[in-house]
């Protein structure tokens, strides 16, 4: 699946400023294995999703909105502890889905040591992107 990734260059240094992290970074990332959810935490008068996803034995969080068969990256940045920990056990509980109600060893696929399963589920296509906003 080939997806543009769009960013802002002002909102890079920002980024890089706040977070230290460049928004190149997310041309690194597997966007087919993105954790994602809806982020409604307000209006912001466009469909926003807040993405987990590791690069190199690190988990960032990435906000992004979806613009046809591109994303526009608005964030990224480490995850912090509490959505590390969090992370965690959803791939723990989907991973038990997955095994037919068997748990996987988590010591053999911790987040920080870079060995990750995959994410609940991929980035829509683009086909579903342009669905209106939740009010």
């Amino acid at each position: 699946m080939q997806i543009d990734i769009l960013f802002d260059p002002l909102k890079d240094a920002l980024n890089r400023s706040r977070h230290g992290v460049s928004l190149e970074l997310a041309h690194r990332i597997d966007w087919r294995e993105v954790m994602s959810a809806v982020d409604d935490r307000k209006d912001y008068g466009e469909l926003r999703e807040i993405g987990y996803a590791p690069v190199e034995s690190r988990l960032y969080c990435v906000v992004f909105t979806q613009r046809g068969a591109a994303l526009r990256i608005i964030s990224v940045r480490r995850a912090n502890n509490r959505e590390v920990d969090r992370y965690e056990r959803s791939i723990e509980k989907i991973g038990a889905e997955h095994a037919g109600g068997r748990s996987r060893d988590p010591a053999r696929h911790p987040v920080r040591s870079g060995n990750v399963r995959p994410f609940r589920r991929p980035v829509r296509d683009h086909d579903t992107a342009d669905r209106p906003s939740a009010e």
